[in-house]
């Protein structure tokens, strides 16, 4: 082969590793920053998650993603699912604090904004809202 010739494939494959790693994102091959309103309308990047303990398939969750409620056991499970589902390194210790919450307050079990649990020294609130930060809404 000539030396220019060389070059030259050298070069378009350099244009395409950089086209394939640093080229716009698709919601087909990347999920990062993501809201609990996206996951409620498409599909996840896993069959289910594992949240507190116990696996959820997509079908059981999305629903709850969208249903609007004052037990805030839900809120935190909406936070905590999205995070896991956005996977993202940098909120795994938030991930941890949601889940250890939702360990001590069961989704469902009726904990409301006034009560101690989520707004007083529970810090339900805090730790969901830290989770909340971290995607897009």
């Amino acid at each position: 082969m000539r030396k220019s010739t060389i070059v030259l494939v050298l070069a378009v494959c350099l244009v395409a590793l950089f086209a394939v790693t640093a080229g716009p994102a698709s919601a087909c091959t990347y999920f990062g920053w993501y809201s609990p309103g996206y996951y409620a309308n498409h599909d996840w990047p896993v069959a289910s998650v594992y949240v507190a303990g116990i696996w959820y398939d997509q079908a059981d969750v999305q629903p709850l993603l969208l249903t609007p409620t004052r037990d805030k056991t839900y809120t935190m499970f909406k936070a905590v699912v999205t995070a896991r589902l956005n996977d993202q390194a940098s909120t795994y210790p938030k991930i941890d604090a949601g889940e250890a919450w939702l360990f001590a307050h069961p989704l469902g079990s009726g904990v409301t904004g006034n009560m101690d649990a989520w707004s007083g020294s529970g810090h339900g609130e805090a730790i969901c809202n830290a989770l909340m930060a971290t995607f897009i809404w």
